[in-house]
Formats: C-alpha cells, structure tokens, sequence
C-alpha cells in the first residue's frame, strides 16, 4: 500500500496497484517497464483481481440470503486468459452465435451460459439453439420468431428468460438510454409482458 508523506494511505492503492518506492505496479510489475517492453498503448491486467471482484459480488449476494447465479458479460473481456481466472466462478452472459463459441472453447458448459441479445436473426436463433444454452429474449416478436424456428426445426417448446424493461433507467446521454420511457434499446414493456409470457 502507498503512503504519502503525511501517513495516509493513497485512494487508489490495493493488492496487486500500488506505487512502492513511488513506482506505478500492476500485479507486482513495473508499469513503465512494461510499457517500454511492449509498446503504448498498452493494457495491463491483474487478473486475480477479476477473481476478486466476483468472489465479492458472491459473497455480498450470499450474506443478504439473496438466490442468484452470477454470469460475466463475455464481451466485457472475451481474452481466454482473463476468462481461465472467472470459469470456477461464474457463467456466461454471451450476446452473439460467436460468444457462446468462445464460452464453449473456453470450458464452459451449455447449461452455464446465457444468451441475452438483441435483434437475432433466424440464422443466429438457428446458431445459438444448436448449442442448447439459455436463451433471453427482449421483444415480443421475437418470442413469437423463436416459436416459428423451434416448430420448423421439429423441437419442443422451451424455457426462456424476459428482458423486462422497468420504465426507469439511465445511459450515457439521453440518447443511448437502454431501459426507460419507450422507446429504448431493450427490453419488453409492462404493456406487452401479458403478451409476451402468453
């Protein structure tokens, strides 16, 4: 840990950031070492500290008695390495055909990921229903698509997930709201969930 000359610890410093002899580290390399070894622009991990931030999340969901699964947003950070450090942790939360590959390649299973995307087309639906994971759906037509493909693929109905929008939300600007007063980017409003769970 840092510690300025008045004895206080700096805002910034923890286990794997820190500045020992006033020297930026990132999980106990030398910054600017790194930097002059690889080139800028340069992104440097911890990746323990991936680890870290689940192992927190779980626990605080754990101590308030709260059910859950947690899933990490594959395309937050699809690197396999990052990913290697998450897999004993938490599922998957892919978007597209490809993410719910590269979760596949790299050891998760079907039933530990979750499909949460946007505007599939048949072809997507057809990629992702292949694989068997979870599927969430955020529009009433495409409830209705998913129903056409599973019919025309001979398949069974089967259990997905509502992207419900809330009516509230926020995003960088109005502009790039993602839940909110209609119209927003995602989700199925309270006047067409009666629809949509039908």
């Amino acid at each position: 840990m840092t510690v300025v000359a008045d004895g206080t610890a700096t805002w910034w410093s923890r286990p794997g950031l820190d500045a020992p002899d006033g020297r930026l580290a990132i999980a106990g390399r030398d910054a600017e070492a790194l930097a002059r070894e690889h080139g800028t622009p340069l992104f440097v991990y911890d990746r323990r500290r991936f680890a870290e931030n689940a192992e927190r999340l779980i626990g605080a969901l754990d101590r308030a008695g709260l059910r859950h699964r947690v899933r990490f947003a594959l395309k937050a950070n699809p690197d396999p390495r990052a990913l290697a450090i998450l897999r004993p942790l938490v599922g998957i939360d892919a978007c597209s055909p490809g993410e719910v590959v590269r979760a596949l390649e790299c050891g998760w299973g079907p039933a530990e990921i979750s499909v949460t995307a946007t505007n599939l087309s048949d072809r997507d639906l057809d990629a992702i229903l292949a694989h068997g994971v979870h599927l969430n759906l955020d529009a009433v037509s495409q409830v209705e698509r998913l129903g056409r493909r599973l019919a025309a693929l001979g398949r069974p109905p089967r259990p997905i997930g509502l992207r419900i929008n809330p009516g509230a939300g926020a995003g960088y600007n109005e502009k790039l709201a993602y839940s909110g007063v209609a119209p927003t980017k995602f989700g199925i409003y309270e006047d067409r969930l009666r629809e949509a769970l039908a």
